[in-house]
């Protein structure tokens, strides 16, 4: 199955057309801050310098809204942050492939943070290959290979068990 498009009227909706989109959906709640946004907004002045077609789309709702925005005009980066606000379930999977890339490097995992998502941003620019391993067909295909590993060392137990329970 080959990847779906990106629809163009998320494209018209968000003027993003032939420009790199990276985006983050979730909950914009003062209370889960640690899902890292202010993070990728920090490192954003320096990836567009490096990449000026770059735009970070911020999908979600909620009381931290107002203060993300005004971070991100305050760095300057009001070309290249649009915040979407809520979307519904039945358009998540849509901007879902409208972006290049998923971010969210929550603060938990580590440190070296900030550094870490300005080099895999930057790995954006690489060739359609290297982004073609987290496509969705590709995470299946990767799916199905660690479940049937899993699963195939299991038959032979499943089937006994099947048949001490039968007879």
């Amino acid at each position: 199955m080959a990847p779906a498009q990106n629809p163009l009227r998320l494209l018209d909706r968000y003027g993003v057309a032939g420009r790199r989109v990276i985006m983050t959906l979730g909950r914009l709640d003062a209370a889960e801050r640690y899902k890292g946004i202010d993070e990728v907004l920090e490192v954003m002045p320096s990836l567009v310098h490096e990449m000026p077609d770059l735009v970070y789309l911020i999908l979600g709702d909620a009381d931290d809204r107002p203060r993300l925005e005004s971070k991100a005009k305050a760095l300057g980066l009001d070309q290249h942050v649009i915040f979407a606000g809520y979307i519904p379930e039945a358009e998540k999977a849509d901007h879902y492939r409208l972006a290049d890339a998923f971010v969210m490097p929550g603060r938990g995992v580590g440190f070296g943070l900030r550094a870490a998502i300005k080099e895999a941003l930057i790995r954006l620019r690489g060739s359609q290959k290297e982004l073609e391993y987290f496509s969705f067909e590709r995470f299946v295909a990767r799916w199905h290979a660690l479940l049937s590993e899993e699963f195939e060392s299991k038959i032979p137990l499943l089937r006994e068990r099947s048949a001490r329970s039968a007879g």
